[in-house]
């Protein structure tokens, strides 16, 4: 550097602030008030059960609350949503964090055996086809956007790697806590997930990369629950 030339300032990592991470949060209300709504007009036509009000009201909300995320990083900081959010990584990368998804599964089911996990009977079971579906597209991709690609640098960059990653988990976990009862072997089991997909989110820098492997894990997930109601109808696993 010249001497006495000034040194250009580095860019904060993530530019965003958490006025803007109070804003995401606020926004969600009305967002999945829309949804809610929605799915009640859904309801009031046809014969879907609670799981599919649920499943109506997250698939307009999500849209409408990243829609309005977009718009903030654009007007805001002339930023692009899917770059600003790490949505990107090199197709060898993504296949390698998929395959630890079923690993990551296992091991989970692993720890809730031990842990003598409670039987829960699972939510989705009045819609499982849907819910699949679903569990394994739009919600691991929009559950990523929000807590590893939009709150976790945040958490980050003020309390470093490993406390934001954990600081991460805990609304992750929380989030899912009511479908199964609050159970805490269950939470624990959750917890382990979470940090894992923000150990990956975090190694890679991609957002992608995670939601890959929070795909792969709840798809191992839906096929154990299927093939044990094959071979054991009365059961419920968690």
């Amino acid at each position: 550097m010249i001497p006495g030339e000034q040194q250009e300032p580095q860019p904060r990592n993530p530019f965003w602030t958490y006025e803007d991470l109070a804003l995401f949060v606020g926004l969600s209300i009305p967002c999945f008030l829309v949804g809610g709504l929605a799915a009640g007009l859904v309801k009031a036509f046809t014969k879907i059960g609670q799981t599919g009000q649920v499943l109506v009201a997250e698939f307009i909300a999500y849209p409408l609350l990243f829609g309005a995320l977009a718009l903030l990083l654009r007007t805001k900081y002339g930023a692009p949503f899917w770059a600003s959010m790490k949505w990107t990584a090199p197709a060898a990368t993504l296949w390698k964090c998929a395959a630890l998804g079923p690993a990551l599964a296992v091991f989970v089911g692993m720890l809730a055996y031990f842990l003598r996990a409670p039987e829960i009977d699972p939510p989705f079971k009045d819609s499982f086809v849907a819910t699949a579906i679903f569990g394994v597209t739009i919600a691991p991709a929009c559950e990523e956007l929000a807590f590893r690609g939009f709150l976790m640098p945040l958490l980050v960059r003020s309390a470093g790697a490993s406390a934001g990653i954990l600081l991460t988990t805990v609304p992750f976990t929380l989030l899912h806590g009511q479908q199964y009862s609050w159970s805490w072997q269950i939470l624990v089991g959750l917890t382990v997930a979470g940090s894992a997909f923000g150990i990956v989110r975090h190694a890679t820098g991609s957002t992608l990369a995670a939601a890959m492997m929070h795909a792969a894990y709840n798809l191992t997930l839906f096929c154990a629950f299927f093939a044990q109601r094959q071979f054991n109808p009365n059961g419920i696993p968690w």
